[in-house]
């Protein structure tokens, strides 16, 4: 959303300053101005990055922000039953487990396929308090680049949630992780890779 233009509210001319301040309209006008701001700036919440599209898994995973970092990476779609069940489900707790541990990040990959799947992903990233890093494709081919990437193989069924996780070089380890709603299983996944010392 760019900058708002003032320019576009128009007041009754008769009303002086003070009585535009006392006026229902005028509290409508800043409440829902404000509303709009919030709803269009996803990335003004608090540890929530929206990351430029990139063409391929190894250069998103060479972003400076994933330098010396383990990444959980979570394939999902703001209209994928499963991997909402999941999200509210099930990754707050594995997101409170590793609290306090900088050394793990997360990454989501997004499929969104029209305006109306995009809006929904914006609402959910910020009402979810999905904190960690984003990507939103609104291709089905730009996207299945990146799903087969992680895969390792070409020409896979896109199949998500699908989950990932590549250790502190940028390099996947495990290609097919265990879903948040795993728990111990996953948790020994993370903690193995975090613990691995990796080599160059």
């Amino acid at each position: 959303m760019g900058k708002f233009d003032w320019s576009q509210i128009v007041f009754p001319i008769q009303l002086n300053m003070n009585n535009l301040l006392k006026t229902k309209a005028f509290v409508f006008i800043i409440t829902t101005f404000f509303s709009l701001q919030v709803k269009g700036q996803v990335t003004d919440n608090k540890g929530i990055v929206v990351l430029k599209n990139k063409k391929s898994i190894t250069e998103i995973l060479a972003s400076k922000e994933f330098k010396g970092k383990v990444v959980y990476g979570d394939m999902w779609g703001a209209n994928c039953r499963p991997c909402l069940e999941e999200l509210k489900n099930y990754t707050p707790a594995l997101k409170e487990r590793y609290a306090n541990n900088d050394n793990l990040v997360f990454l989501y990959v997004s499929i969104n396929f029209n305006k109306k799947v995009l809006g929904k992903w914006k609402e959910l990233i910020a009402s979810q308090k999905m904190t960690g890093y984003h990507l939103s494709f609104e291709n089905l081919e730009d996207y299945s680049v990146i799903f087969n990437q992680v895969v390792g193989s070409k020409d896979n069924e896109v199949v998500i949630p699908r989950y990932f996780i590549a250790d502190r070089l940028g390099n996947i380890v495990v290609r097919n992780a265990k879903r948040p709603s795993d728990t111990t299983q996953l948790y020994s996944q993370i903690d193995s890779v975090m613990a691995t010392k990796p080599q160059k």
